[in-house]
């Protein structure tokens, strides 16, 4: 009985295997895979495609080269804006962002302004009368130690005009 089992299943597999073989050439068939491919028919003629890609004008090297820096920059750019970014929200306090809103105002105040202007309101217009007043004389002093320096060379050029004169009538 064990042997009549054993043929029985043989049976069975070469059944599957026919039935899988049959199937498999059925398929075949009407994909055409036995007739051949297009591309086996025109071995000699070349592809349309191909030519396309030969008759298609390629950029010049330089051209080529600012292309590929124009796009390389543009990542760089691009991914310093993403760091920044990363940088802003990790070290700065939340509003402080540029692009979250107007900004923040700045005010500034001197310290201590209000015991200046206090005190500046009091003796202020004493303090600026007396230092035109320095100013006026350092001027003054200064205009008169000029004049009497022209004056002092022009007495030294007429004593030496004097001089040269003396000098010419006693010859």
């Amino acid at each position: 009985e064990e042997e009549d089992e054993e043929e029985a299943m043989a049976r069975r597999g070469v059944k599957r295997r026919m039935r899988l073989a049959q199937f498999l050439e059925e398929e075949a068939e009407l994909s055409g895979s036995e007739l051949g491919s297009e591309d086996e028919e025109d071995e000699g003629e070349g592809s349309e495609y191909e030519e396309e890609e030969l008759q298609e004008e390629l950029p010049s090297d330089e051209e080529l080269q600012d292309q590929v820096n124009r796009i390389h920059m543009k990542q760089v750019l691009d991914d310093d804006k993403r760091r920044l970014r990363l940088y802003q929200e990790r070290y700065l306090a939340d509003g402080d962002l540029h692009s979250d809103g107007p900004g923040r105002a700045r005010r500034f105040r001197w310290k201590n302004i209000d015991e200046l202007l206090e005190a500046g309101l009091a003796g202020g217009d004493e303090q600026e009368e007396e230092e035109e007043e320095d100013l006026d004389e350092a001027e003054v002093q200064r205009r008169k130690n000029r004049l009497e320096r022209e004056q002092w060379l022009r007495e030294q050029s007429s004593s030496t005009e004097a001089q040269k004169e003396e000098e010419e009538e006693e010859e």
